[in-house]
Formats: structure tokens, sequence, C-alpha cells
């Protein structure tokens, strides 16, 4: 679904601003366009130069903005000639618009009255006050999703934007890292597990960096879904090969292989974080009576698991 056509609550600044400029477009349409069919030979040709001059002026300091904006950093290259094409297809637009009346001498015109010539001066102004209002806070439409984009980056963006951002840019892994996260945050593990995932299918970096995968196998184990077990024990079996000091990773891992009744492996990684801990801590006698159940329940299933050190 098209985020602009049909934008989600975390868009609103988008809809806002776009229904605002829609409605001033048709007040100018219903305001201006009458008043320019009741004017006289004379006023019919002064009020086209005036709106040919008033165009210009407004496209011109159109285009001054996007070149300071582009000077300081904050439109890209191809941004900024982007909406250079469309600053000019604008211009080709309104000024055949302009020209579509055919002669002004051919139909008589009644001569313009004061109140709706006042009347077309405020919407005018209206108009212009308002645009500025709208540019000086939010910046152009491009910029506003820039801003969004940028706060993806920084880590800062909430978790309806970065789905935005993923939706124009899935290819970038750390994206779908910062969404698994936030994911996990909230407490939605499986949605989290498919981030992770995406994001290592993705980017081979992130696929190979041991504390993106120490936070998956978690997010996996998380779930409760003996559907993940088996993937949970594989990925942080790798991740353990690439950094075996990381005691958290062995922890996982011997997790995920009790899990899995991998009773080998859970006994390997358990006899290792005994050697690092020291007996007088409570959880030694915890993980010494564990060691002592697995290797029960291997005796039982006929394993052949390593002698105690």
């Amino acid at each position: 679904m098209n985020p602009w056509l049909f934008p989600d609550p975390a868009m609103t600044s988008y809809a806002m601003l776009y229904g605002l400029m829609g409605l001033m477009l048709l007040i100018a349409i219903a305001m201006i366009v009458p008043t320019l069919l009741k004017t006289d030979d004379l006023k019919d040709h002064e009020a086209e130069t005036i709106y040919r001059g008033l165009l210009k002026e407004a496209l011109r300091e159109e285009k001054l903005r996007l070149d300071e904006e582009l000077n300081r950093g904050s439109l890209s290259t191809a941004l900024h000639a982007e909406l250079m094409d469309d600053l000019a297809r604008r211009s080709v637009e309104e000024n055949r618009r302009a020209s579509a009346g055919g002669d002004p001498l051919a139909t008589e015109k009644k001569p313009m009255r004061t109140p709706m010539a006042a009347i077309t001066a405020g919407v005018v102004a209206l108009l212009v006050g308002l645009s500025v209002g709208i540019y000086s806070l939010n910046g152009a439409p491009e910029l506003m999703r820039l801003s969004q984009d940028q706060k993806v980056l920084e880590g800062t963006a909430s978790t309806e934007a970065i789905e935005t951002y993923l939706g124009d840019n899935p290819k970038d892994g750390r994206a779908w890292v910062l969404l698994a996260r936030r994911k996990a945050e909230g407490g939605d593990f499986v949605a989290a597990s498919d981030a992770y995932r995406r994001a290592r299918q993705v980017n081979a970096k992130v696929a190979g960096d041991p504390s993106v995968s120490l936070e998956f196998g978690a997010a996996l184990l998380s779930t409760e879904s003996p559907a993940h077990f088996r993937e949970a024990k594989d990925v942080l079996s790798a991740a353990l090969a690439q950094d075996p000091e990381n005691l958290q990773l062995v922890e996982l891992t011997a997790i995920a292989a009790m899990q899995t009744s991998d009773w080998d492996l859970a006994l390997t990684n358990l006899r290792v974080i005994l050697r690092h801990m020291s007996p007088d801590r409570p959880e030694y006698v915890r993980y010494e009576a564990t060691v002592r159940e697995l290797e029960r329940r291997a005796a039982a299933d006929g394993a052949a698991p390593a002698p105690a050190p």
C-alpha cells in the first residue's frame, strides 16, 4: 500500500499538509477563476499579467529555497534534481493553464466588482501566508520524509517510521535489526525473530555479527515455540564458534541444546560455565545439579557425554 496515498497514524503530518494544500487549491480555483471571468478586456489582460508575475516570482522563490537546501546539505543532489524537474513541470502547466482561456476579446465581460477583487486579494494573501507557514514549520513533503529516514539511521525513529522506511529500503540490514529490537522490547518475539532473520538475509555483515546472532537466538527462544528451538541452536552454535569466550552465547547455546534434547552440546557448554564460575556463588550449585541431571538423561538415551573436568 502506498503510504503517501494511505498514510498511517504516524504520518498525520503528511495528511494534514496535503489536506490543507488541496483545500487551498480548491478555494483558489473557486474564487479566482469566476473573478477572472467577470473582468473586462483591460482588467482581464492586467489580471493575467499580474498572475504571470506572481507565478514567476513564486517559482523563483521556490527555486532559491531548493538551492539553499542543497547548499546546506538538507537535500541530496538527486532529490534536488527531482524537485527542480517537478518545479519546471509546474511552471509549464501553470503557464498553459493561464493561456487556455483563448482570446480575452472574443467574449464581452462585465467589469470586476470591488468586493470580489478584495476577496480575491484576501484569498491570495491567505494562500501565500499558509504556504509559507507550513514550509517554515515542516519543510517540503520530501524533506519531511527525509527527516523521518534520518531518525531511522540515528536509531530514534518509532516502530511505525522504521516499517515505513523499510518499505522503501528493504535491503537495509541495520534498519531490520532496529525493528527487531523494537519488536522484542514490545514483547512480540515472533515478529522480532522474523526481523532478525530478514536482517541476516539482506546483509552479510549482520549475519556474521555474533552480537546480533545472540539477540536473534534469544528472540527465538523467547517465542517458547518448539519450531524455533532448533533454529536458535544452529544460530547460537555458529555465533559461539566465532566468539567462544562470550559466556552469554555459551549459556544460551546450552539452553537451546536442552530445548532440543541435545544433551552432549548442553553438557559441553554448561561445563564451560562452571569453569568460569566461582564455587562460592549460589548459581554454581544449580548449574552443577543441572549437569548431573543431564548426564543421567544422556546415559538413559544411550549418549556418551564427555567426562566432567
